[in-house]
């Protein structure tokens, strides 16, 4: 009696533990980060949080899938890129299928991505798109971004400023840090939208406390040109000075050219990426 009582004990901390380790997942994935910083974190966490080897997380996940489908996201990921396992893009592929046809937005989204960039099956930017629409109108804040690339861009479907420009606007507003950086960048060019400097400030300004460096660098840049240049705001050269010295603290005192930037300062829209 006591045995089974252990037993189940020990399962239902292995299935918590699975839980932690696909949250960890998800919030790694929602971060933005690229595919092999996700894939850094999660092995991280694995290894100093869950004091467990990849290797134990896979077999583990395997075992108790069954009871739980949202596991599958979990084990699909771990078949792509070969963590505790060897690596298997099309076996992952299915796993995530199977999250996608169950209504998961993650799953939805991820499938997406695999069509994209041609990911355990043939790149089909169609079917990518159509994904990302499924899962953005599933409220996935990665997708609603990536609908609007798609759309600005013409990806999979007919190019549409102003829907690139409406579904941006959707992530943007619900948190997503690059659609909010896309946005400014939107209201700088007019790209979907009218010119507005000051929607574009805004934006930047709100951006720029990411802690995702190459972000936080291209917002202090493009922030450095809107001072310099007087665009939707009083000209103000001692705060685009400030900026650009930020830019160059984080880049550890390396850039273009000091120089050559400075003088740029004084050509409009000369730092607008």
């Amino acid at each position: 009696m006591n045995n089974s009582k252990n037993f189940k004990e020990d399962e239902n901390d292995d299935i918590n533990l699975i839980k932690e380790a696909l949250n960890k997942l998800l919030d790694l994935k929602n971060s933005g980060q690229p595919d092999q910083d996700v894939v850094n974190g999660l092995k991280e966490w694995i290894k100093n949080q869950a004091n467990k080897d990849i290797e134990t997380i896979f077999k583990l996940v395997e075992l108790h899938h069954a009871s739980n489908p949202e596991f599958l996201y979990l084990l699909g990921y771990l078949t792509n890129y070969g963590l505790g396992t060897d690596e298997n893009p099309v076996a992952a592929f299915k796993y995530y299928y199977k999250v996608a046809e169950r209504g998961l937005n993650y799953g939805q989204a991820r499938i997406a991505w695999c069509f994209y960039k041609g990911l355990g099956v043939k790149v089909d930017h169609v079917k990518a798109f159509e994904w990302y629409q499924k899962a953005a109108e599933n409220n996935h804040l990665c997708s609603q971004f990536n609908l609007g690339l798609f759309y600005s861009q013409g990806i999979g479907t007919k190019k549409n400023l102003e829907m690139g420009f409406k579904w941006v606007q959707v992530a943007a507003n619900h948190g997503d840090l690059l659609a909010q950086f896309e946005l400014a960048k939107m209201y700088l060019s007019g790209n979907g939208t009218k010119k507005d400097y000051r929607k574009a400030n805004y934006w930047l300004w709100k951006t720029a406390d990411t802690r995702v460096l190459h972000l936080k660098e291209d917002c202090l840049f493009n922030l450095a040109s809107i001072s310099a240049n007087g665009m939707g705001i009083k000209r103000d050269f001692h705060q685009a000075l400030r900026l650009y010295r930020r830019v160059l603290i984080l880049n550890n005192g390396y850039s273009w050219g000091f120089k050559s930037t400075l003088q740029s300062l004084f050509e409009p829209q000369e730092w607008i990426l």
